[in-house]
């Protein structure tokens, strides 16, 4: 059968923009004129297209690989920044004669390779645009009044920067924020790429999101800055993106010989968009170990305190209990509860009092049947559970509903439109018993002594009551799904135990659906003051629970088609499941991808549609599945396949090439090309390794023909595979 949940790239040489950012003007001539003499009527006007130039906007970074501060098995990894807006690597450009050299790239220094600026820990610098403006240059601003008074550049003598950027666009100003770093000529040049080198090192991905945490997009499109330089084994390195506006002349030679237009200068000042982190090690955090040695070290799976299992014991202690349980029964008692999820907690009571009592977050650690509560409750109180024998009480369900109040309290928006809809609700009501006893008193409006009046009353009585009752609103039913999904709650009351969810651990459970009633009807007791009260929100709460279940299911839109269908057709009231993930995988691959399968196998696609896939922390991750999962894969995503190199046993670098054209473009083949490296062993010779590919691409027995070979094929030619780790799970989830 045809997998449905094929995942799917493409990649795109450019995306060129049709003007680049800057100053233009336009000039318009019209002639005309009587008996052979025309005159000429000349205009000019000017327009600028702008662009950001010193510094990002707030969502332009989607994101950097290796992550900012990420510690794994980087060895060979050649760090990248996705951009969310196609165009912004062509924006500017780094050589007026060469549209398609891109202005941006990723620069990688090595620790110690620059020394930090004094009284600080980083070698980037926050100063001014006049700071990279030279001493002799006077500061113009295009469009704008000369300054006054008269403003010259400030860059250090025998530092060079970029030329022409006296000449600030539009908008700009010489007092505007940038943030640089000074790098050394031999430095620089050493690292730096080359200016044929820039035009292969960009490209457009488009990708899709299936299986990726929550979005409302089907598909991304991002442009992706590829770096030229790997991190040593063993030390951390910085990535730089920086801007390489007109600065196409002072870029090195293929070896890294520096530019003879750097002669006589010491440095070069570059302006510094983003900057990121990483530690290269040599294999203990690679992503395949880090999620092979998930629960290693306890043999959980299930998220529970850890606990004994004697079900014998518990069998006599519960016997015992009635007439006076022993020590060893209470043992028995105690890890049983443990085991079921239970964590006792520090209980204050309303009469101010203190004591312990039992508590469980909504993820069980084995299957649960079918909800026992039936709301709505009075109040917290009324949830509270009390073991006489043990002495202790369950505020499981009375925190949950508390915490649904609460909740619902802090938000204004759904807080008004509950009371609102409520209202008209009971608005509605009253008119219906108004107009049934109208027509238990009156004549009917039929009758040939009704008074017209009466008629027409009862007749617009009738047309409001035929409409209907109101529709909830829709942040009513949204608000209300969110909860469903457990969305905005504390993440103390999922898991109320840290020792639950220790760190490099993965944790199956089953979705308390009492708990959720629970908190949903908390949510929906606002203004419930009386019996009378309570008696309407009982029909309240069956007129919310469809809708707010479809909001629920809606929520997720970045499903695959056969997913959507499945959720579709689902009952009102799913069984939901799920996982927590702690990890430094999490961290340092935060777009980890997930599919759940309802067998302990990957015979068929994934068939158990997820309604939540969320980031709780930066190493924590929360799936939510509709329906049981005996089984999860995790795997890299698509979007952020990682480009690199692949050392030899000589240091020799190589890629494994994959098909370019052909039935199954993509796919990885046996074959290798050789990448050639500067003298560092570290900084690639991107067009010349590109050659290199573009020469074993062609050759037999691969004869794909690639010409010319451009920034996407050398982009697919470097991408790694994709890590895949399955975890298959009893079927009671324990």
């Amino acid at each position: 059968m045809a997998d449905p949940t094929q995942k799917t790239i493409r990649f795109i040489e450019d995306d060129l923009p049709k003007l680049k950012a800057g100053e233009y003007k336009i000039h318009v001539e019209l002639s005309a004129g009587i008996n052979g003499k025309p005159e000429t009527y000349p205009a000019d006007r000017g327009f600028a297209v702008a662009g950001l130039r010193f510094k990002l906007g707030g969502g332009d970074l989607a994101s950097v690989f290796p992550p900012d501060m990420a510690n794994g098995e980087y060895d060979g990894v050649l760090p990248h920044a996705v951009l969310s807006v196609p165009i912004l690597p062509w924006l500017r450009t780094s050589v007026a004669q060469q549209e398609k050299a891109p202005w941006l790239a990723v620069l990688t220094l090595q620790e110690g390779e620059l020394a930090p600026i004094p009284g600080t820990t980083s070698p980037i610098q926050a100063l001014t645009a006049a700071d990279l403006i030279a001493q002799d240059k006077q500061i113009e601003i295009a469009g704008a009044a000369k300054l006054s008074p008269p403003q010259n550049g400030k860059l250090p003598t025998g530092t060079v920067s970029y030329p022409g950027i006296e000449n600030l666009d539009y908008g700009e100003s010489p007092a505007d924020p940038v943030n640089v770093v000074d790098l050394p000529v031999g430095l620089f040049s050493s690292i730096a790429p080359t200016l044929d080198d820039l035009s292969i090192l960009a490209h457009i991905r488009e990708t899709d999101t299936y299986d990726s945490v929550d979005s409302k997009d089907i598909v991304l499109t991002r442009s992706i800055v590829l770096g030229n330089r790997v991190g040593k084994v063993g030390g951390t390195a910085t990535a730089l993106l920086v801007s390489l506006e007109n600065m196409g002349a002072f870029l090195p030679g293929d070896d890294g010989t520096p530019s003879a237009q750097l002669a006589g200068a010491t440095s070069v000042r570059l302006t510094v968009l983003a900057s990121w982190r990483f530690f290269v090690n040599s294999g203990d955090r690679a992503l395949a170990k880090l999620l092979e040695n998930l629960n290693a070290g306890t043999g959980l799976t299930s998220l529970r305190l850890p606990a004994a299992d004697d079900s014998g014991q518990v069998a006599q202690a519960t016997r015992d209990e009635a007439s006076g349980i022993s020590p060893t029964d209470a043992d028995a008692l105690v890890a049983n509860a443990l085991a079921a999820g239970f964590v006792p907690l520090d209980h204050h009571l309303r009469e101010a009092g203190r004591t312990v009592s039992w508590y469980r977050g909504p993820f069980l650690p084995v299957a649960t049947a079918t909800s026992h509560l039936t709301p709505p409750f009075n109040g917290a109180d009324s949830l509270l559970r009390y073991d006489p024998l043990a002495g202790m009480f369950d505020t499981s369900y009375a925190a949950a509903w508390q915490i649904g109040q609460l909740m619902a309290l802090r938000s204004r928006g759904y807080s008004v439109a509950l009371y609102r809809w409520k209202a008209e609700v009971d608005k509605a009501a009253a008119l219906a018993e108004e107009m049934a006893l109208l027509a238990q008193k009156l004549k009917p409006i039929d009758h040939p002594d009704a008074a017209p009046a009466l008629a027409s009353f009862l007749a617009r009585g009738e047309a409001r009551l035929a409409a209907g009752p109101p529709e909830p609103a829709a942040a009513v039913i949204d608000f209300i799904g969110g909860l469903r999904l457990l969305k905005g709650l504390p993440f103390a009351y999922l898991v109320p135990d840290e020792r639950m969810l220790p760190p490099e651990s993965l944790r199956l459970f089953t979705v308390d659906p009492d708990w959720i009633e629970a908190v949903v009807d908390g949510a929906f007791s606002i203004g419930r003051a009386s019996a009378s009260q309570l008696a309407k929100d009982a029909a309240h709460v069956r007129t919310i629970a469809p809708p707010s279940w479809a909001a629920a299911r809606a929520a997720r839109t970045n499903d695959r088609p056969h997913l959507a269908a499945l959720k579709a057709a689902a009952s009102s009231v799913p069984q939901m499941s799920g996982l927590l993930i702690r990890s430094a995988a999490v961290r340092g691959w935060p777009k980890l991808q997930i599919g759940g399968y309802s067998t302990a196998d990957d015979s068929n696609p994934p068939d158990v549609p997820k309604l939540r896939m969320e980031h709780l922390s930066a190493d924590v991750l929360l799936c939510l599945f509709e329906g049981a999962v005996r089984m999860v894969s995790i795997h890299e995503p698509p979007e952020q396949l990682h480009s690199g190199i692949e050392y030899d046993e000589q240091g020799g670098a190589s890629t494994t090439l994959r098909y370019v054209t052909g039935d199954t473009p993509g796919e990885q083949t046996l074959i290798t090309a050789p990448i050639a490296l500067r003298s560092d062993g570290l900084t690639l010779k991107a067009k010349t390794s590109a050659t290199s590919i573009q020469t074993v691409l062609n050759a037999a027995p691969l004869n794909q023909g690639v010409d010319p070979m451009t920034a996407c094929e050398f982009a697919l030619e470097m991408v790694k595979g994709v890590l895949r780790v399955e975890y298959a799970f009893p079927a009671e989830g324990a």
